[in-house]
């Protein structure tokens, strides 16, 4: 017998005929045997050719060609950075799909205490010591940089409330601090001053580090979460402490994260943006106050390249350079020059060019391509350094600040590194987290000792 056209007896049997549709089988496209097989992405035949049907999480076919799949990694590639349409700017890399600077993973600040890391993979942290958050064995305050005992290969720091984490150079995570709810992710909620290591985590790309609990970005584009899970901040559908990583439900395309106090928030590889956690400010954005122990959808941000949670309000870099923020916005941190609250994304108004935003405990900072720096919100320390202790609901130009590489922003205080390796903080002081030596609070931008 013989086939009608477009369709194949590819098992033989010939009691079910000619069973194949050679036009769109993915197993014998365009003949018997044929499977389609792309890179990076799920195949699919249309009209007897192979294609590609949907990339793999942190890849994207932007050259086209079904050929050679998903060719570029949208987590690494500067020139299609997060998405195939966006090159980072002059000077500037991509990591975990966000344009930035070959240092951006070498800074954190806390709530009352900063890290920073060293170009040789050892870290340093200063400021308030009461649960070990500096990692130097010791319960002790210190008002300039101590060493981290026994790290040697961290690539990223992320600072908490009370804790601190290493991405270690072979994916695993390294915490130390204050474990009273799991949030060292060790299986205890015992505290250490030195590092130990979260149980059963191999393929990190990324961690983030909220009030009482962290998360890791794994290569993978799930997300893992561990610590306290009060207000569902864990994602994984329930309001249970976990002493150990546990999985945020349905995010599998993940490719940057981010930690605030009691939510956190991550940008999937299409630009849009999910959060979960505390919303009673509207800091997850989906235009409610209900909390979420499950991640929920950003209303109307779809271009996002990095996102920064913060203490109930959020920002994120949107691909032309602004910034968009939403949640509490009692002091202005908003900086859309109002304050009353926002459920939904609003525009920091005025702002452009823009290759980083940093948010802190109620206040948030922007890095432009130029190195130079604008800050808003809360200023009662001078965490906007910009000398005075008042505060703004439209950006601040931080003076003397014009090679900045990478910000972070904490509690009540501000940090960046320079192209240098130096690092300048202002703002509260009460703990030594300026890292000056001394106690007192800073209004403008004053130079963490013995860095670079």
């Amino acid at each position: 017998y013989a086939c009608d056209a477009g369709f194949a007896d590819c098992d033989g049997v010939a009691a079910n005929g000619c069973e194949v549709a050679l036009a769109s089988d993915a197993a014998h496209c365009g003949a018997c045997g044929a499977a389609c097989s792309v890179a990076n992405a799920a195949a699919t035949c249309a009209a007897g050719a192979c294609t590609i049907g949907a990339c793999n999480p942190g890849f994207g076919d932007c050259d086209g060609a079904a050929a050679n799949g998903c060719e570029t990694n949208l987590l690494a590639s500067a020139t299609r950075c997060g998405r195939c349409d966006n090159a980072c700017p002059t000077g500037s890399s991509c990591a975990a799909g966000a344009c930035g600077s070959a240092t951006d993973a070498d800074l954190s600040v806390g709530l009352l205490h900063a890290c920073a890391r060293r170009s040789n993979g050892t870290a340093v942290c200063w400021g308030y010591n009461g649960y070990g958050q500096l990692g130097d064995g010791t319960t002790t305050t210190a008002l300039a940089p101590v060493s981290v005992r026994g790290l040697g290969d961290a690539t990223t720091l992320a600072a908490g409330s009370e804790h601190t984490c290493a991405l270690r150079s072979n994916g695993s995570v390294a915490c130390w601090g204050r474990g009273t709810y799991g949030g060292l992710g060790n299986g205890s909620t015992v505290s250490s001053a030195v590092p130990v290591a979260v149980t059963a985590l191999s393929d990190a790309v990324q961690v983030a580090v909220g009030g009482a609990h962290a998360c890791a970005l794994r290569s993978s584009g799930s997300v893992v979460c561990w610590g306290a899970n009060t207000r569902g901040q864990l994602g994984n559908g329930s309001m249970t402490n976990s002493a150990v990583p546990v999985a945020v439900a349905g995010l599998t395309d993940a490719t940057q994260i981010s930690a605030g106090a009691l939510h956190n928030c991550a940008r999937r590889a299409s630009g849009a943006v999910v959060c979960w956690g505390l919303n009673r400010e509207g800091g997850l954005g989906n235009d409610t106050t209900a909390d979420s122990n499950v991640p929920v959808a950003v209303v109307g941000l779809t271009d996002a390249v990095q996102v920064s949670a913060a203490n109930e309000f959020t920002c994120a870099l949107r691909a032309g350079g602004t910034v968009a923020c939403w949640g509490f916005n009692i002091y202005g941190q908003l900086g859309n020059n109002a304050t009353m609250n926002s459920r939904v994304p609003v525009a920091v108004a005025g702002l452009a060019g823009a290759v980083q935003v940093a948010g802190g405990g109620y206040h948030a900072c922007a890095r432009r391509a130029s190195g130079t720096v604008v800050c808003w919100g809360q200023n009662l320390y001078g965490a906007l350094g910009d000398g005075t202790t008042t505060n703004a609901r439209t950006f601040v130009s931080v003076p003397g600040l014009t090679d900045v590489t990478q910000l972070s922003a904490g509690g009540y205080v501000t940090c960046a590194r320079h192209a240098s390796g130096a690092v300048t903080c202002s703002g509260s002081n009460t703990g030594g987290q300026v890292g000056d030596g001394t106690s007192t609070n800073r209004l403008v931008p004053t130079p963490v000792l013995g860095l670079p």
